[in-house]
Formats: C-alpha cells, sequence, structure tokens
C-alpha cells in the first residue's frame, strides 16, 4: 500500500487541519477530557473564559456573571465556540446564533 493510501484511509484531511483555528495553548474541548475530569474543576480555566466574556460584554448584568460561576459547566458549548474561534480575546455566545 502507497503512502497516500494509508493516509486516506486513515481519515487523514489536510486541509481540514489547514482551517483549525486552535491555538497550542493546551486547552481541550470539553468532550475530549479524560472521564471524570471536566474543564469547569479547573479553577484557572473557569477564570479565563469568565474574562473573555466579560470582555465580550456577555453578562449584562452581575447576577449572570455569578450565575456563570455557580454553574460553569452550562457554559461548555460557548467554550469550545471560543476555543474552536481560536481563543480570541473577547467572546460573544450571541454572535454564534
Amino acid at each position: 500500500m502507497r503512502d497516500y493510501e494509508a493516509r486516506e484511509q486513515a481519515g487523514a484531511n489536510i486541509e481540514e487541519l489547514r482551517h483549525d483555528k486552535r491555538r497550542p495553548r493546551g486547552r481541550q474541548l470539553a468532550a475530549e477530557y479524560p472521564k471524570g475530569c471536566d474543564w469547569f474543576d479547573d479553577h484557572d480555566e473557569v477564570l479565563a473564559f469568565a474574562r473573555v466574556m466579560v470582555e465580550g460584554d456577555t453578562f449584562p448584568t452581575q447576577t449572570d456573571l455569578l450565575y456563570y460561576f455557580e454553574k460553569p459547566w452550562k457554559w461548555s458549548d460557548d467554550r469550545d465556540a471560543w476555543i474552536l474561534a481560536g481563543e480570541p480575546d473577547s467572546f460573544d455566545p450571541q454572535e454564534d446564533a
């Protein structure tokens, strides 16, 4: 079997990899964490995502910000979207809607 055939059979999609905006900061998507571990268990990760959402004016009230810290797991999809967008300095989940 030739190298290019092996790569195709393995499902390598080089073009798709070129368009991946994820930065090499070591962040994982919610589904990539090992069983029993979650991104919201890491205080630094919770704070990092809160900072970018504050920069994006995501929380209209202080109550909304407190709700985020009470239940950060409800923001997993938004955090994944932020990572896939290349971890911009500010993030507004409403822009993805």
